[in-house]
């Protein structure tokens, strides 16, 4: 026969279980990590996107992560450059969360895609408890990181901090 004050405890037990909330961090605790093909680079021109429009957006996107309240620092590069650039660029720091842009992700070339493929060995490596996220065009990293990583609270009066924007081109037009 089961008792009722067991019954009752165990009711109870998971009830506070049930109620615990995910504590969230705050404006400017999360450090990113994000990066993806230059937007002037010519394999961007090749698929036939505006350059200009897309350097527009990946630049908006970055300013509304840190204005959401995230510090971020965004490292472009195309397959050409060395990944040692990438990785100096992810010492010194913490990360908890990494990206990878749309154009990396998406593309058919196979340089692009060896090279998608070491950006997350190096993320595994140095930023190995990180979640990596992806957005699905230029101006969609701040809804993958607000999905993936919400912060405490409304950030608009606490920026995050701006760690850079660093474009690494041998071969882009601009």
């Amino acid at each position: 026969m089961v008792s009722f004050k067991s019954v009752f405890t165990l009711g109870l037990v998971g009830s506070a279980g049930a109620t615990c909330e995910e504590v969230r961090p705050g404006c400017g605790e999360v450090n990113i990590f994000f990066t993806g093909l230059p937007a002037h680079h010519p394999i961007v021109a090749a698929i036939g996107l505006n350059t200009t429009m897309v350097d527009v957006m990946l630049r908006r996107d970055a300013a509304r992560v840190i204005a959401a309240g995230y510090n971020l620092k965004v490292v472009h590069m195309g397959p050409e450059i060395d990944m040692s650039v990438m990785e100096e660029a992810m010492q010194g720091q913490t990360w908890h969360g990494t990206g990878v842009g749309y154009g990396m992700r998406g593309s058919q070339r196979p340089d692009v895609t060896i090279r998608f493929e070491e950006v997350l060995e190096l993320f595994r490596s140095e930023a190995s408890d990180a979640p990596t996220m992806f957005n699905y065009n230029g101006d969609t990293f701040t809804w993958a990181l607000q999905r993936r990583m919400p912060l405490a609270s409304d950030c608009a009066d606490s920026p995050g901090i701006d760690y850079g924007y660093d474009v690494h081109c041998d071969v882009c037009a601009q």
